[in-house]
């Protein structure tokens, strides 16, 4: 198959990507606390793919 290509670099996400996931993942955090959730934010914190120990030293 000529139109199959393998990707070798790994791209990152950019400073929006970023603060995107970070608000997300703060907005999850304060409905958890709360007893909520949000079906969209779990979406999105689940495509972020973020740990909380990268989160925390940023």
């Amino acid at each position: 198959m000529k139109h199959v290509r393998r990707i070798n670099t790994a791209s990152r996400a950019t400073a929006f990507e970023d603060t995107v996931c970070q608000i997300v993942y703060i907005f999850n955090a304060v409905l958890g606390f709360f007893g909520g959730a949000s079906p969209l934010g779990q979406f999105l914190q689940a495509k972020c793919n973020y740990e909380i120990p990268e989160l925390i030293q940023r």
